[in-house]
C-alpha cells in the first residue's frame, strides 16, 4: 500500500518531525511518499530519508497547479491513500482526488484558531474519509467547540516517537555548560511562549536554588515571545540565580540534552499531545508535568509522570525538591514512564494504528 503525505512546510514543527520519523522508520506496512508545498530546515533530512520527497510550492491559497501535481503523483505512483496534515493541504487533496477511488485522511495536529482556517475545516470535513486526532482530550475539546461540534469519521491515533531520533549521539550538555556530574540538572524542551509557560519554572527555580545552589535548569526552544523571555530573565536576576538557568535556544541534539537530565519538567498550559514529554519518557528521564487534561491523559493520570497544579510554582518547587532528595522515587518514575511510553507512544505502535486506519478505508485499484 502506498500513502502520499501532503504537508505545508518542512520546518522544525511537531507535525513535520512526526512525519520525518514515519519516513525514517523501517516500515513494512505501507510505503510513504511526501509532497511538501513549502521548504524548511528539515528538507535535507527528508531528502536523506528512505521515503521519496516531492516539492511543489503553493503560490496561492487555492493553487490549481498544486492540485494538478497531486493528481499526477497519485496516478504515476499508484497511490492508495492521501494523508494530509493541514487544512489547506487537505482541500487541495480533495480537489485532486475528486471522482477517484483514492480516499483522503486529514490529521488534526493542533487547534485551528483563525476564522479563515475554521471556515476551511468546516468545508473539508464532510468529504474526508477519516479524521485523525492525536489524543482523546483533543477529541473532547474539539467537540465542545461551537464551530465544529460534529466531526465525522473520527479516530484517535497517538503520535509516535522514534527511539533512534531521541537516542542521542553521545554528547553531553553538561560539558558544554561546564557542569559536573554532581550538579543536579533539570530541564524543559519547548519554544518559549505563553503556551509553554517557562515563567513558572523560573519562579520555581528561585525556591529550589535557595535550598540547593547546585541545581541547574536548561530551557530548550526558540524565543517566540520576547516579552515572556524578558520576564523570565528579570525574575531570575531579581533572585540572583541567572547563572543557574540556561536558555539554549533551538537545538538539534535533543537526545543528547535529554540524556544529560536528571529530571524533565513540562509546564505547558495548552497542548494537544505532549511530544516533548514522551521524548523524555523514552530517554528514561523522570518527569513532572502540569495537570492540564491532556497531560493527565499522557501521564496515565499521574501514574507515569508527577503532576503539579497549572502555573503553581510553589507546588512545582516542592515536587522538584522531593524528587531530588529521593533517588529511588526518580528511578521508579523513570522506569514506569519508559514502559508506558513504549506501550503507547512508540513509532511501531503509531505505524500499526495508521495502518489500521488506512486499510479500513482503502479500495485497492
Amino acid at each position: 500500500m502506498k500513502v502520499l503525505h501532503i504537508i505545508d512546510t518542512l520546518g522544525r514543527g511537531g507535525s513535520e518531525t512526526l512525519l520525518l520519523d514515519v519516513c525514517n522508520s523501517e516500515n513494512t506496512l505501507f510505503t510513504n511518499i511526501v509532497l511538501a508545498s513549502g521548504g524548511g530546515v528539515l528538507e535535507p533530512e527528508f531528502i536523506a530519508s528512505i521515503s521519496k520527497l516531492y516539492r511543489h510550492d503553493r503560490a496561492y491559497p487555492i493553487d490549481l497547479s498544486l492540485v494538478k501535481k497531486i493528481r499526477q503523483i497519485v496516478k504515476t505512483e499508484q497511490v492508495d491513500v492521501v494523508h494530509s496534515h493541514q487544512p489547506v493541504s487537505t482541500l487541495h487533496a480533495l480537489l485532486a482526488t475528486a471522482f477517484s477511488k483514492v480516499p483522503v485522511v486529514h490529521s488534526f495536529h493542533g487547534y485551528t484558531q483563525d476564522v479563515k482556517n475554521k471556515m476551511l475545516v468546516k468545508v473539508i470535513l464532510p468529504f474526508t474519509q477519516q479524521n485523525i486526532l492525536v489524543s482523546n482530550t483533543m477529541r473532547t475539546q474539539i467537540r465542545s467547540k461551537e464551530w465544529i461540534k460534529s466531526v465525522p469519521n473520527v479516530t484517535v491515533v497517538y503520535n509516535g516517537v522514534s527511539l533512534k531520533r531521541v537516542d542521542g549521539t553521545g554528547g553531553n550538555i553538561r560539558d558544554e555548560l561546564g557542569l559536573g556530574e554532581e550538579t543536579f540538572l533539570l530541564g524543559m524542551v519547548g519554544n518559549i511562549n505563553s503556551a509553554k509557560d517557562q515563567l513558572t519554572i523560573c519562579k520555581a527555580m528561585n525556591e529550589v536554588v535557595l535550598v540547593n545552589p547546585n541545581i541547574h535548569c536548561v530551557l530548550v526552544g526558540s524565543i517566540q515571545d520576547t516579552k515572556l523571555y524578558e520576564e523570565c530573565v528579570e525574575t531570575l536576576h531579581q533572585s540572583g540565580i541567572q547563572q543557574n538557568v540556561h536558555f539554549l535556544g533551538q537545538r538539534k541534539d535533543i537526545g543528547n540534552i535529554l540524556t544529560s537530565l536528571d529530571l524533565f519538567v513540562f509546564s505547558t498550559v495548552n497542548d494537544t499531545f505532549g511530544l516533548a514529554l514522551v521524548e523524555a519518557m523514552l530517554r528514561k528521564v523522570p518527569c513532572i508535568v502540569s495537570d492540564i487534561d491532556v497531560m493527565k491523559e499522557m501521564s496515565g493520570d499521574g501514574r507515569y509522570a508527577k503532576l503539579f497544579p497549572l502555573k503553581n510554582h510553589n507546588v512545582l518547587s516542592q515536587e522538584i525538591l522531593k524528587l531530588i532528595q529521593n533517588v529511588e522515587d526518580r528511578r521508579l518514575l523513570s522506569k514506569k514512564g519508559y514502559n508506558w511510553a513504549i506501550q503507547n507512544f512508540s513509532m511501531n505502535k503509531h505505524l500499526a494504528s495508521l495502518n489500521e486506519v488506512y486499510r479500513s478505508i482503502v479500495k485497492f485499484h
